[in-house]
C-alpha cells in the first residue's frame, strides 16, 4: 500500500477530535451572531476559480474540466448567485479546500477551513461584523494575544497598475522588499505611524473609520495597517483583513470585501493552523463493569462527566487502556 501523497495528512485521535471541536466551536459562535450554514460540493468547475496555477483539474465523461474547490468564498458566491436568493445573506461554512504546490515547498494542499460570508451589506458594519465574529471564536477557544491587521484591495491595485510586470511587484512585495519598492513595503505597522507616510484618499479613509469602530468595539485588540497587503484573490475590492496570532508563522485567517456582482465581504480561517493550540476534549474516568452490573455502570456513566464504559473483561486490561490513553481514574463495579 503506498503512502498518502506530500501535502497530505492523516490526523489520528486527539488531533482529529481537536479538529473536530474547533469547527464545532466555530459553528456555535457564528450561529449564535445569526449565520446560516451552508455547504457546497468539493468539486467544481475550474473556470469558476482565479488562481489557475493552484489548482487539482480533471476532466469529467463530458471533457468539461472540473476542480477540487481552492478556497470557499468562490462556490459561495457562486452559489448566491446562481440560485438567485435574496440578500441580504449572512452565511457560515466549513470544510476541506486543496491547493496545489511544488512537494519540495513542504506546503498542506489539503486545508481544513471555515468561514463566514456577509453578502448584500454595502456598510463597513459588516467588515466590523468579521473582526466581531472572529474575535468571539478565538475568545471562546482560548487563544490570546491575536491582532487584526488592515490593508486595502485598492491601495495595492493602485501601486500594482504602475509596475510594469505586476507578478514581479507582487512577489516583491509579500518579501517586503524595500530595495525594489521603498514606498508601499515600507507602509506597515502602528496605524497612526503608517496614515503619516501617505494622503488621505477614499482608501485611507475607509481604514480610519474601520479601525475607529473596531477599537471602540474590540477594545483589548491589537491592530496594525499594511497597505502593501497583498490580496490573496483578484476578486477583492476593498478592505483586507489578516490575523495572526503567536507560535503561529503565517495569517490563519484572512479576508474582506469582494462587490462584484453584489456587496459582500468574507473571511475565511485555517483551522489547521491553529488546532495544536486548542485543548480537545477527553475522557477522564473509566468504568469497569462486571457483566451482571451493566444497570449500575449505565447509572453511574449518566451521572459522571466525561466517562466512559470499559468493554475489556478483565481489569488489568481496563488499568493497562487507562494508562496509556491518560485516564484520571477508573471505577470499578464488581459481581453480585
Amino acid at each position: 500500500m503506498r503512502k498518502i501523497p506530500a501535502g497530505t495528512r492523516d490526523k489520528l485521535f486527539k488531533r482529529a477530535q481537536g479538529s473536530y471541536e474547533l469547527e464545532g466551536k466555530f459553528n456555535a459562535v457564528t450561529a449564535s451572531r445569526g449565520f446560516t450554514r451552508v455547504e457546497t460540493p468539493t468539486i467544481e468547475y475550474a473556470q469558476n476559480f482565479d488562481n489557475e496555477d493552484e489548482l487539482f483539474r480533471f476532466f469529467d465523461k463530458k471533457g468539461e474540466t472540473l476542480a477540487l474547490r481552492s478556497d470557499l468564498t468562490t462556490p459561495v458566491a457562486r452559489m448566491v448567485a446562481s440560485t438567485k436568493l435574496e440578500l441580504p445573506l449572512k452565511l457560515s461554512y466549513s470544510g476541506k479546500v486543496f491547493r496545489s504546490s511544488d512537494p519540495m515547498m513542504g506546503v498542506d494542499i489539503e486545508m481544513h477551513q471555515a468561514g463566514i460570508e456577509l453578502i448584500g451589506y454595502e456598510s463597513i458594519k459588516a467588515e466590523l461584523e468579521l473582526l466581531l465574529t472572529l474575535s468571539e471564536f478565538l475568545d471562546a477557544e482560548g487563544i490570546e494575544d491575536y491582532h487584526f491587521e488592515i490593508g486595502h484591495a485598492g491601495v495595492y491595485k493602485a501601486f500594482a497598475a504602475e509596475s510594469a510586470d505586476e507578478a514581479e511587484f507582487r512577489a516583491a512585495l509579500l518579501a517586503k522588499n524595500t530595495s525594489v519598492l521603498p514606498l508601499i513595503a515600507r507602509l506597515y505597522g502602528e496605524p497612526e505611524s503608517v496614515f503619516a507616510q501617505v494622503e488621505e484618499t477614499p482608501e485611507i479613509k475607509e481604514i480610519k473609520v474601520l479601525l475607529a469602530l473596531a477599537k471602540k468595539a474590540l477594545p483589548r485588540v491589537k491592530f496594525t495597517v499594511d497597505l502593501g497587503l497583498v490580496p490573496n484573490h483578484s476578486y477583492y475590492t476593498g478592505i483586507l483583513i489578516n490575523a495572526y496570532a503567536p507560535n503561529i508563522a503565517d495569517a490563519f485567517a484572512s479576508g474582506g470585501r469582494y462587490d462584484n456582482e453584489f456587496p459582500a465581504v468574507g473571511l475565511g480561517v485555517n483551522l489547521d493552523a491553529f488546532e495544536k493550540l486548542a485543548a480537545p476534549h477527553t475522557n477522564k474516568t473509566l468504568i469497569h463493569f462486571a457483566a451482571d452490573r451493566i444497570d449500575d455502570a449505565l447509572k453511574i456513566l449518566a451521572e459522571t462527566p466525561d466517562a466512559q464504559l470499559s468493554i475489556f473483561d478483565n481489569i488489568i486490561e481496563t488499568k493497562e487502556f487507562a494508562n496509556r490513553w491518560g485516564f484520571d481514574e477508573i471505577i470499578e463495579i464488581g459481581g453480585n
